[in-house]
């Protein structure tokens, strides 16, 4: 999603593949995978509670204003890592501003399809997606 949010004159459309849309969301739940990710992200981009300036810099949730390509959103219900809330609540953002998106969530995924049957409706889905939306100069 930052991409898509920070720079988004080099996109002609995104897949949000169980990505972070809240920072600080994330930094709200707990877990072990998520314990460790949050010390990278305080070593490496910012710590959210003591840098506000940089996390409205970076944090997607803050940028949807910009957001002008085709955006596809995949989750998966049972992702301990990031959470199928962040998708939901960048679904609510987005129906908010009227920013049309296509979305797939599985629930018997978690962070990364592992079900074949939805690993291959997902690349189906992508492709089509793609196809629909770079195919167009």
């Amino acid at each position: 999603m930052a991409g898509i949010t920070l720079t988004p004159e080099l996109y002609r459309c995104a897949v949000n593949y169980v990505g972070i849309w809240d920072i600080k969301m994330l930094y709200e739940q707990n877990g072990r995978w998520v314990e460790r990710m949050k010390r990278w992200f305080q070593n490496h981009v910012l710590d959210p509670k003591e840098d506000i300036e940089q996390l409205k810099k970076t944090s997607p949730n803050f940028h949807i204003d910009k957001i002008k390509a085709p955006l596809l959103i995949v989750h998966g219900r049972r992702d301990y890592n990031v959470r199928v809330e962040q998708a939901e609540t960048l679904m609510d953002a987005l129906d908010e501003k009227d920013i049309p998106y296509e979305v797939l969530i599985k629930k018997k995924e978690g962070h990364g399809f592992r079900l074949e049957e939805n690993r291959v409706e997902l690349y189906t889905v992508m492709e089509e997606f793609f196809e629909k939306n770079l195919s167009k100069p």
